[in-house]
């Protein structure tokens, strides 16, 4: 049974037109899913780089209709589009859980909203041998490529062709991923805000206008799958982050989010 928590006063604007989408969208909260909510949003308001966030799913609340509602929504595109999963799949507590075959959210953003400086990220909240983990997007051959993906063989970013994307050369771990490319020369992998690899190599391609999947990769309209896991989050950037904001970001996101969901 899902719970409905009464919207106390205070409660930020955007944290209150985030539960309204939760409710119209079929979805509950769970006793505390406002409160973190409300505390994130309340600090990452403070930041300097809050405007650089374009879009943030935050995995809160109960049951899969709450889970794929975006608490920051700069593209107004509303609640993600759900394939297959069903509310056994997500818990506040752990996160959003793939099967490794059918199940994926469309977030309905291209990478041609985001544009040719962008950056992706989410937390990746468990790996296996053997599995894939990737968000994103890519052109039927996947000669572009505009994803994160991660494998048990190495950590990979793409943001145009595939010929320069950045492979870290290191072994996949649940962990919290961001890549971005800055500049058309510059891209670069995180790994909970450390640098992981680089690729400077100029591309300049024009992004895919298919939509963007999350744990699964839109393969020209066909998702390539997310190999049995679980997700913690996902959100988008305009790609102008510091490494001073990525630092912080994930601080944030750690003690604001993870940690008070016990994701972490």
């Amino acid at each position: 049974m899902l719970t409905i928590q009464t919207v106390k006063r205070g409660t930020p604007l955007l944290v209150r037109q985030w539960s309204q989408s939760v409710v119209a969208a079929g979805g509950g909260f769970t006793s505390n899913s406002l409160v973190i909510a409300s505390r994130l949003v309340q600090v990452l308001q403070t930041k300097s780089y809050y405007p650089k966030i374009k879009y943030l799913l935050p995995l809160l609340g109960s049951g899969i209709n709450a889970a794929r509602v975006p608490l920051l929504d700069t593209f107004v595109v509303g609640a993600a589009t759900n394939v297959n999963f069903v509310n056994a799949d997500f818990s506040q507590a752990t996160g959003l859980t793939g099967d490794g075959a059918t199940k994926y959210l469309d977030l309905l953003v291209s990478p041609l909203t985001l544009g040719t400086i962008a950056g992706v990220g989410f937390w990746n909240m468990a790996v296996i041998t053997g599995g894939d983990y990737r968000c994103g997007a890519t052109n039927g051959g996947e000669s572009l490529r505009y994803v994160v993906d991660l494998r048990t063989i190495s950590e990979r970013f793409s943001w145009g062709a595939s010929s320069n994307q950045v492979i870290s050369g290191n072994p996949a771990i649940a962990a919290h991923y961001y890549g971005q490319q800055a500049n058309t020369s510059s891209r670069i992998l995180y790994r909970n805000a450390i640098s992981v690899g680089s690729n400077t190599n100029t591309d300049s391609n024009s992004p895919v206008s298919n939509t963007m999947f999350l744990m699964a990769g839109d393969i020209g309209g066909s998702p390539g799958s997310w190999a049995t896991g679980a997700c913690g989050l996902f959100y988008m950037t305009d790609g102008s982050l510091s490494d001073g904001d990525i630092a912080d970001f994930h601080s944030t996101l750690s003690s604001y989010l993870m940690a008070p969901t016990g994701r972490i």
